[in-house]
């Protein structure tokens, strides 16, 4: 037998008998395979639908608690200006025996004018003219530093 153009080829019997089934093995298989991948396929896109509805729930909860939290605020502060009122606290304060006084005692206070240099009252062992620049700022504020600390004996500064 010679593998020339005109060969013919012998099938043997098994050969006869898988033939049929070996040629449609690849419809027997695509057809599983997209079936498992639409699957996957669907049942990612229900998760995330899933998910997503889920979330639009938990929002629209969150969103009713927070109205029912301004509610709440808000009448705490109408009970709050309820309670500042004046004619409440008068009530309350005639009830607890408080009432209009007999007599009301003013006190004057007069603002002082300002003093001349000389008359104003400076601490120990100080005075206008020790805190002069002629050292330098630093200097005049070191010794009066000093003054403050060594109080004067007998009203003499040191």
């Amino acid at each position: 037998m010679s593998g020339g153009p005109m060969t013919v080829r012998s099938d043997s019997v098994v050969e006869r008998i898988m033939a049929p089934w070996w040629k449609n093995l690849g419809v027997w298989v695509y057809a599983p395979v997209m079936i498992i991948v639409v699957s996957v396929l669907i049942f990612i896109y229900l998760m995330q639908a899933s998910y997503v509805a889920g979330q639009a729930e938990t929002m629209a909860e969150l969103e009713q608690e927070l109205h029912t939290v301004k509610q709440a605020i808000s009448q705490t502060r109408l009970k709050i200006a309820a309670h500042e009122g004046v004619e409440r606290i008068r009530s309350e304060a005639r009830a607890m025996g408080l009432g209009e006084p007999d007599h009301i005692d003013y006190i004057e206070v007069l603002v002082a004018s300002a003093q001349p240099e000389d008359q104003v009252a400076y601490g120990p062992g100080w005075s206008p003219q020790a805190s002069s620049t002629e050292g330098g700022l630093f200097s005049a504020a070191l010794q009066q530093f000093r003054n403050w600390t060594r109080p004067a004996d007998d009203g003499q500064s040191r």
